[in-house]
């Protein structure tokens, strides 16, 4: 019996932007919510989430997460748990800072992945020192339709560095997961 399949779009709203997911996304409560972690070590994982150095601002308020930067190669990360609820469209807000290599520099990349719970990770962006600007960009990237479509899901964000040694560290700041609404159309 032949199958047929049905697919409509559904015009989207510039402005509509539910509540977010995720709790203490500016980092402002220190690592509540988030789960840090470093290939370098425990100090290391205890300095990721910080209100410290003056030469590492926050995008916003007093705290971000500062991942790599730390003068040796290694990965750093910091992650968090949350639930998507079913049929909206989800996107993902943040702020980061990759600071442009200097010539000293060796390669830094910077990763956004979403882990489902079974495990599989799907890539949601990923820069390098070299694809850097000058402070703080703004990011928003809509999550793939396997990530939200049909039924709730556990999901967990990770926004991670890996590094070869010498880099300067990437800053991520003011983290929201919003949906975007569809437009009522008659």
């Amino acid at each position: 019996m032949p199958t047929a399949i049905v697919a409509f779009a559904v015009p989207m709203s510039q402005d509509a932007f539910a509540a977010t997911e995720l709790e203490n996304g500016s980092f402002e409560q220190g690592r509540y919510a988030w789960a840090p972690y470093s290939t370098a070590g425990s100090s290391a994982t205890s300095s990721i989430i910080n209100n410290n150095s003056a030469a590492n601002l926050p995008h916003y308020g007093s705290w971000k997460a500062r991942l790599g930067g730390r003068g040796i190669a290694g990965v750093d990360r910091v992650t968090q748990s949350f639930h998507l609820g079913p049929d909206n469209i989800p996107v993902l807000k943040f702020s980061a800072h990759i600071t442009p290599p200097a010539p000293q520099d060796d390669y830094r990349e910077f990763n956004v992945i979403i882990w489902k719970e079974d495990g599989t990770p799907y890539t949601l962006l990923t820069r390098t020192n070299k694809d850097s600007g000058r402070g703080y960009e703004d990011y928003e990237v809509t999550f793939p339709q396997a990530l939200w479509f049909g039924r709730t899901h556990p999901l967990k964000l990770e926004f991670q560095v890996i590094s070869t040694g010498r880099t300067q560290p990437v800053l991520v700041d003011d983290v929201a997961v919003v949906y975007k609404v569809p437009s009522a159309t008659t």
